[in-house]
């Protein structure tokens, strides 16, 4: 559980820029700051197969 104390004064900002080609995400470094494995999540995400 993250609490307030764990976020401080600057909380961390994702950004998600949603377009019709897919998504950009940048974290400013939120999950590596709260992920205990490390995880980063930066970067272009598209969708792969039949969208069924």
């Amino acid at each position: 559980m993250i609490t307030a104390a764990d976020i401080g004064a600057t909380a961390p900002v994702i950004q998600v820029r949603v377009g019709p080609e897919g998504v950009f995400v940048e974290d400013s470094g939120a999950a590596g700051r709260f992920c205990g494995l490390g995880s980063d999540i930066d970067g272009f995400y598209r969708r792969i197969g039949d969208s069924d």
